[in-house]
């Protein structure tokens, strides 16, 4: 029994002195492999931090690349950006980029439609792409873009600077590849530097006339009025864009000292006038559909040489004027509101004096600025007055330094200023000097001065802020001209916006 309880314990401890070893063997084989584990790790942190190295020193060569290539990226050409051109037989070379180079200021131009990649184009046997245009000034162009491309803000003086023959052709190119206002960016227009210059001219002398600008670029429609031998039934229209004068319908009643105005439909409505001895009450309308005249509302007075402006789609203010009665005439302190969809008169606000072809226009409030005219003794007046039509009330407005009758007058664009244009003086003499009414600050200064002497003429505003001053008396005599106020423009903007004449 002893023995066997010997030979256990010697068995235990042979087998726990077999484990220890086993055990130690196991620990040093993890120690082994944790020394050999924290040697890689330092070696591979190692390698991390000399491929960051690397890596940073590729970069920075490839900044470096980067800058090289944008400093000659002007001359440097990828095969792909190349391009080959005949130009009405003229060989060009040049890029994609320096073609679509002004495209932000004309994404429409034709070269940007061309090398944009919005065209397939077909090029000829020898590569080039074909163009039947004028090579000689395609050059100037080509010369263009390519200073233009690189920011140079004298890029266009060449063009600028060229003869009035060629300026001619070259703006003819320009309105081809539609870059003309690149070349030639319009300049925002101020009444300071403003100037008037020759205008079109219609087919017919005409003074106490009615004018306005016709909605969707149709164009400005000339009314009646009178041409020093009779008074007019006829109608022009004036294209915007080709300056010229057409015959337009004629109304169905002759009439001088008549006032016109658009509604937002388009119809046209005449009012009032004088023709054969008799003060009109009569109004028609121009219905743009059908071109034709059909009979308006009647006022409940005569009016001639009254004013009149839009209130809504359907409604027109009439201000002033002569009426007769019993054969005496007289001027009118009256307004009166004609609506054309129920073809009533109803009685508008009383101005503080009576005028009779004065000028009016609508103040950026809503209120009416009444300007000048005649008085009831056939004086001058230089006062004005503003109608406020929400209460039917009149407070004076700035006074004028020239007292003036038949003037016409326009609202300046962003500071609410008016434009008080010619008109008859005290002595009876036309007027070619100008006025800016300051309603706000009520003040007065001088305005640029007209080419003539203009009196009983019609103003309206055309595209770009510019002024178009029609017809009228100078010097006692019946005009057709025109003249245009605007900003002063070099040769070339000329070809467009002052091919006036």
């Amino acid at each position: 029994m002893e023995q066997a309880l010997q030979n256990y314990e010697r068995a235990t401890q042979e087998a726990i002195t077999n484990f220890r070893a086993a055990w130690e063997a196991e620990r040093d084989k993890l120690s082994r492999e944790r020394r050999h584990l924290k040697e890689d790790r330092a070696r591979f942190e190692l390698e991390a931090a000399e491929g960051r190295r690397a890596l940073e020193s590729d970069r920075a060569a490839f900044v470096a690349e980067i800058a090289s290539f944008a400093a000659v990226k002007g001359t440097v050409v990828l095969p792909a950006d190349r391009v080959l051109l005949n130009v009405g037989g003229k060989h060009f070379e040049t890029t994609r980029r320096t073609l679509t180079a002004a495209m932000d200021r004309a994404p429409d131009s034709l070269l940007g439609a061309m090398f944009s990649g919005r065209w397939r184009l077909q090029p000829d046997e020898e590569r080039r792409i074909f163009i039947e245009r004028n090579g000689a000034m395609f050059e100037y162009i080509l010369d263009f873009l390519r200073a233009y491309s690189t920011g140079d803000e004298n890029a266009a003086f060449p063009i600028h600077a060229l003869p009035e023959t060629q300026m001619a052709v070259m703006w003819h190119e320009l309105e081809y590849y539609g870059l003309e206002s690149v070349v030639f960016p319009l300049v925002p227009f101020s009444l300071d530097v403003a100037i008037f210059s020759p205008g079109p001219k219609m087919l017919s002398k005409r003074c106490g006339l009615g004018a306005v600008v016709l909605p969707e670029n149709r164009g400005v429609l000339v009314v009646g009025g009178q041409d020093g031998r009779e008074h007019l039934a006829s109608t022009e229209l004036l294209d915007i864009e080709t300056q010229k004068f057409s015959s337009g319908s004629s109304m169905e009643s002759r009439r001088s000292g008549c006032a016109a105005v658009v509604l937002e439909d388009g119809k046209v409505i005449v009012v009032g006038g004088y023709y054969n001895g008799t003060v009109l009450s009569t109004s028609e309308v121009l219905n743009p559909a059908t071109d034709t005249w059909s009979p308006g509302p009647n006022m409940t007075s005569g009016r001639h040489g009254c004013a009149a402006l839009a209130l809504s789609d359907a409604r027109i203010l009439v201000i002033g004027g002569i009426s007769y009665d019993t054969n005496v005439t007289f001027s009118l302190s009256t307004t009166e509101i004609l609506d054309l969809s129920t073809e009533i008169s109803t009685p508008g606000p009383e101005m503080s004096c009576t005028r009779n072809y004065c000028s009016v226009v609508m103040l950026h409030d809503g209120r009416v600025l009444v300007i000048g005219g005649q008085n009831s003794t056939a004086n001058n007046l230089s006062t004005t007055e503003v109608l406020d039509l929400s209460d039917g009330t009149s407070s004076p407005g700035p006074e004028m330094n020239i007292a003036r009758c038949a003037t016409s007058a326009t609202l300046l664009s962003e500071d609410g200023q008016v434009l008080v244009i010619g008109g008859r003086g005290i002595n009876g003499a036309d007027l070619a000097t100008t006025e800016v009414l300051d309603v706000a600050g009520n003040t007065t200064s001088a305005g640029p001065k007209l080419g003539i002497t203009r009196s009983f003429c019609v103003a309206v505003k055309l595209p770009e802020d510019r002024i178009l001053v029609i017809g009228g008396l100078s010097d006692n005599t019946e005009v057709s001209t025109c003249e245009v106020l605007g900003m002063p423009m070099e040769k070339g903007q000329q070809q467009k916006r002052c091919r006036l004449t």
